[in-house]
């Protein structure tokens, strides 16, 4: 996210971009490479983070096509997010401090204990993080952090009509489910 937002930021605060997208490139096709390069940037800074823990994690490796991918899609949200850092601050040091301010949420969310803050906060500091599918020093994918619990045992009954409001019969009416965010992260 820094390397695309502030590399944007900096062809736009010496003006190299409007020199670029005159003639040499389209501004489509320069966006798309920066693009790629933060995609790609990400690849290889996660592969050889995960090699280096491998020895003190147990990493997975036969799982490797589901990493890659994973890794590539989260590049290129960031790389994503990056451009539009990159597009809305008009120098590096404004993009820089965009891309730290809205990243550092992120960190915190995901390494707030449970027993540091009382329960409501940590049930929504578990809701906001259910966004963000890893938790910190985890290294695996958490279960929603909403869990649904149901009333009745009824085989009509089903997840989505909780959210919508309706009853097992799909018409109106109180749900036969209740959303409850209390996970709780086991290893």
């Amino acid at each position: 996210m820094l390397l695309v937002s502030g590399s944007l930021a900096l062809e736009r605060e010496e003006n190299t971009y409007t020199r670029l997208t005159r003639g040499l490139v389209s501004r489509t096709g320069l966006l798309v490479e920066k693009a790629t390069l933060g995609t790609g940037a990400a690849l290889v800074v996660t592969l050889l983070m995960l090699a280096a823990i491998t020895p003190f994690e147990s990493i997975s490796w036969s799982r490797i096509y589901l990493i890659v991918p994973a890794i590539l899609l989260a590049g290129a949200a960031s790389s994503g997010l990056g451009l539009a850092i990159g597009a809305a601050a008009r120098e590096v040091r404004a993009s820089a401090l965009l891309a730290f301010a809205l990243a550092l949420p992120v960190a915190f969310i995901s390494l707030v204990p449970s027993g540091t803050v009382n329960k409501t906060l940590l049930d929504v500091i578990h809701i906001i993080a259910g966004a963000f599918p890893f938790r910190a020093g985890s290294g695996r994918p958490l279960r929603s952090p909403i869990r649904i619990r149901t009333r009745s045992r009824s085989p009509l009954a089903s997840p989505g009509a909780a959210d919508a409001g309706l009853s097992a019969a799909g018409t109106p009416g109180p749900a036969p489910f209740r959303l409850s965010a209390s996970a709780r992260v086991t290893p």
